[in-house]
């Protein structure tokens, strides 16, 4: 019997499905069949990937248990490298904080000055000395410049860099009297310092190098 179609259906042998042209599929939904043993490795790397992902829920899950179940927070990292430290901020991006210092007498420790912290090291990486003891310290707003004010009156404007030396020395601030805090405005361009007689001192600053 001749192959024939009518009445809407085929009668005949199955016809071949038409193959579709390569260049009419999405590429974004062909995933290629590994050969052995590629397969085989591709599957144990994923049964790792959701195994860590499966702990890392887990110790999250456990970790706000503790905090929820005393209602207190422990500390992320506990750091005793600068037992004289009298103030800190820290960079907007978080990578860096800047410990400010007032030495110790007669106990060895560093002298007066600004310890950089870096947090991924988990350590201090540098050490600016300013000769007097720091009372306050503040970060701009882009996390180029810091505001360091000593007990003697002093306060130096730092250059802060992701590399090193990253702290040097960009100005200082001819200030009346005895400093208390420090803010910046949100371009860098100003900096307020308050006194401790109740005077705000208001310094423009020059922009750092551009690198």
């Amino acid at each position: 019997v001749p192959s024939r179609f009518e009445d809407g259906r085929w009668y005949g042998p199955p016809r071949p499905r038409p193959r579709i042209p390569e260049d009419h599929l999405d590429p974004e939904q062909i995933v290629p069949l590994l050969p052995q043993p590629y397969r085989m490795i591709d599957r144990i790397i994923w049964d790792l990937v959701e195994e860590s992902v499966e702990l890392a829920q887990e110790f999250k899950k456990t970790k706000k248990q503790e905090t929820s179940d005393n209602g207190e927070i422990t500390p992320t990292l506990d750091f005793d490298g600068l037992p004289n430290a009298t103030c800190l901020d820290a960079s907007k991006d978080g990578l860096f904080v800047y410990i400010g210092t007032a030495a110790a007498e007669n106990l060895g420790e560093k002298g007066n000055g600004v310890g950089v912290f870096r947090v991924a090291a988990e350590s201090v990486i540098t050490f600016f000395d300013t000769a007097d003891a720091v009372c306050a310290l503040r970060v701009s707003g882009d996390d180029k410049l810091l505001a360091v004010l000593t007990e003697s009156g002093q306060v130096h404007v730092l250059h802060c860099t992701i590399t090193a030396p990253y702290v040097k020395p960009h100005a200082t601030l001819a200030v009346e009297g005895a400093p208390a805090t420090a803010a910046w405005s949100l371009d860098g361009a100003v900096v307020a310092i308050t006194m401790q007689d109740g005077r705000v001192e208001l310094f423009s600053v020059p922009p750092p190098p551009v690198e």
